[in-house]
């Protein structure tokens, strides 16, 4: 589906992202069919999920900051 919806994307930035992520959510579960190295195996899935917190958090902090706007310099020093 990620992969369907990567065509339509506005960005080419945002067309990269969603087919990576399609190919890799496809490939991914399939690896420890293609490959009896379990250190390779572990290792996609942790960086993967890695990069699942990692994106989760950029969003997160992206929302918040769009939402709250960004910290002025009086905020942020303590000598005010």
């Amino acid at each position: 589906m990620l992969i369907v919806t990567s065509l339509p994307a506005p960005l080419p930035g945002l067309r990269w992202t969603y087919a990576t992520t399609g190919v890799l959510l496809v490939l991914a579960p399939l690896l420890p069919l293609i490959t009896t190295n379990m250190v390779l195996v572990q290792a996609v899935n942790y960086g993967l999920l890695g990069a699942v917190i990692l994106g989760v958090g950029l969003y997160n902090h992206r929302l918040l900051v769009g939402t709250l706007g960004p910290m002025d310099n009086t905020e942020v020093s303590a000598d005010a």
